[in-house]
């Protein structure tokens, strides 16, 4: 609208302008017996001022009328302002661990905060400081605010801490965990991991390594643990069938796993699950491993002929595995030769201990053959 008004303005003036220098005549201005005469030029530089004294009195209203808005909106930009810097001083003070700092800036928040977000994180500042009662007290508030996700968080967490896992689980579950955000499936894992839920566990890790788009694999550490931990056979092939994921199956690490625990719990599927691993995996140190230390006569010396294959493998991890079922095998040359390869591969302690150890038996083997006794 300003720049209608201006354009109008300078039209008029030119206007003005263009009659002076037409007519060169004076203009006249009579109202009864009133008369006067006026220049163009005058009478245009009355209707400009007129115009900018016009503009300036609207402009004045306009402030004057709109003033309490302007102010209040003024301050609402400045509190905004605050309490981001203070929200990102809180997220700096813990990615640093200066838990102190994060208390500060996060109960400062807490107290505008409508959703109960900064009373959570500054319920979280205050554990890692050690101070029970103030983290109490801010899960307290955390958990009566009106905000459903972090309320059943600081309500399932309360009810950790004072050793309540099952009312803390039935929580979580009821507002939607593991499936639902990651803060609830975060302490769902927490508490599933305690109370030896191994299938509620697992979901909730698979739910968290979608959220961090694969950058950690909590997945995998929970099948192994719900598999070295799962005392009956039943229980184990459901977990192992419904729980643990199609492509996680495929792993050769997790079948290592699955493998050990059906010998343990004396699963007859053992030995065959074994034999397709052999044959899918070969190459796969876990698998080696388990063909020696589960395998009997004809399925190790399937396994070496196979890995010998891959003789030039530069993985320490297989070389090693390679020592082991050579060394039970017998072939005292060949495992001391994989035994030397992994350790000048990955000098570690672990293969020099295994070298060592074959060396050991080696000696104890050729004294037996020979009759002779220590002294």
């Amino acid at each position: 609208m300003k720049i209608f008004r201006w354009l109008f303005a300078a039209a008029l003036a030119a206007a003005v302008a263009a009659l002076d220098w037409y007519l060169d005549k004076p203009l006249h201005l009579q109202y009864g017996a009133w008369r006067e005469s006026f220049s163009a030029l005058r009478v245009l530089m009355a209707l400009v001022i007129c115009i900018v004294a016009l503009q300036l009195f609207l402009k004045l209203c306009a402030v004057v009328l709109f003033f309490p808005s302007h102010l209040a909106r003024w301050r609402r930009g400045r509190g905004e302002k605050s309490k981001y810097e203070a929200m990102a001083e809180g997220v700096r003070a813990l990615a640093t661990d200066d838990h102190k700092q994060a208390f500060k800036s996060f109960s400062r928040l807490a107290a505008d905060d409508a959703k109960g977000v900064y009373a959570w994180l500054a319920a979280r500042a205050a554990g890692a400081l050690g101070d029970s009662e103030k983290r109490g007290e801010w899960l307290r508030r955390a958990a009566a605010n009106s905000a459903e996700d972090i309320a059943a968080a600081a309500k399932a967490q309360l009810a950790q801490e004072e050793n309540r896992l099952g009312e803390a689980f039935d929580i979580l579950s009821t507002a939607g965990a593991p499936y639902g955000s990651p803060l609830l499936a975060n302490i769902y894992l927490d508490i599933a991991r305690k109370r030896r839920r191994w299938p509620q566990a697992l979901a909730a890790a698979y739910r968290l390594q979608t959220q961090a788009g694969a950058q950690t694999k909590p997945a995998d550490e929970i099948a192994r643990a719900g598999l070295a931990e799962i005392g009956e056979l039943e229980a184990l092939k459901d977990f192992w069938k419904t729980n643990v994921a199609a492509e996680d199956r495929k792993k050769p690490a997790l079948l290592a796993a699955y493998v050990y625990a059906l010998h343990r719990l004396g699963g007859k599927e053992a030995e065959e699950t074994l034999e397709r691993a052999l044959k899918s995996a070969a190459g796969a140190p876990e698998i080696i491993a388990a063909a020696a230390d589960l395998g009997g006569q004809a399925m190790r010396e399937d396994a070496f002929a196979r890995g010998e294959k891959n003789a030039d493998n530069k993985n320490a991890e297989y070389l090693s595995a390679m020592g082991a079922l050579a060394g039970r095998l017998g072939l005292w040359g060949r495992a001391r030769r994989y035994y030397q390869m992994a350790n000048a591969l990955h000098p570690e302690p672990r293969h020099a201990k295994e070298l060592s150890e074959l060396e050991e038996q080696m000696r104890a083997e050729a004294e037996d053959k020979s009759g002779f006794v220590r002294p």
